[in-house]
């Protein structure tokens, strides 16, 4: 993390790297607490990336949604209109 951290400063480009650091470290929970005690304000960095991509999928997710949402809603008033839909069109 130090090294990310130094090496790149755009958060978004941290972002990319973080789950990579996550796997490569591979960190039992034992570890984990370790690192946290030893190294708070890296913990703290990673825990603040973590959330962000939390909440970036999050938002992400709620798109898909709508959009799906609004492709049945589209579907059913062509049934509605139309009657049976050509899978081309579905």
């Amino acid at each position: 993390m130090r090294g990310l951290t130094a090496l790149e400063q755009d958060p978004e480009q941290q972002l990319k790297y973080l789950d990579f650091i996550d796997i490569y470290a591979a960190l039992d929970d034992n570890e984990r607490a370790e690192y946290q005690r030893d190294c708070p304000d890296e913990a703290q960095t990673m825990s603040q990336f973590a959330e962000h991509f939390h909440e970036k999928g999050l938002q992400q997710g709620i798109q898909l949604s709508i959009h799906q949402g609004e492709a049945l809603v589209l579907e059913r008033q062509l049934r509605l209109k139309f009657g049976t839909l050509p899978d081309a069109v579905q």
